[in-house]
């Protein structure tokens, strides 16, 4: 599962929950490539002050497909990865590059 958030304009939110299912495939002894794919959940909030006439706000929610291929490296507790995820929100389209840590704990 995969939570980001987009900083966008002062009075502008958007974030995406993700549930994604990987596939590593290869040897995988230092380098694991991986494919992926799952659903994805987007909110697009928008608010504004309008002096005398009070406030606006208005919110979309939005479903879609999400495509992942990425790679994992190294074999020991801690292993780096990268990942490209195309997301297809209704009328938006998403291309995340994303990069991080992987901890293993226990045996």
């Amino acid at each position: 599962m995969t939570t980001d958030y987009y900083f966008m304009e002062e009075n502008v939110t958007f974030w995406q929950l993700g549930l994604n299912a990987l596939l590593g495939f290869g040897p995988g002894v230092i380098f694991t490539p991986y494919v992926g794919a799952g659903l994805g959940i987007a909110r697009t909030s928008v608010s504004a002050d309008l002096g005398d006439f009070g406030e606006f706000s208005a919110s979309d929610t939005d479903t879609g497909i999400n495509l992942i291929g990425g790679a994992r490296f190294g074999v020991g507790p801690i292993r780096p990865f990268v990942q490209a995820q195309v997301t297809v929100l209704g009328d938006v389209d998403l291309v995340t590059i994303a990069g991080g840590l992987l901890f293993k704990f226990g045996p």
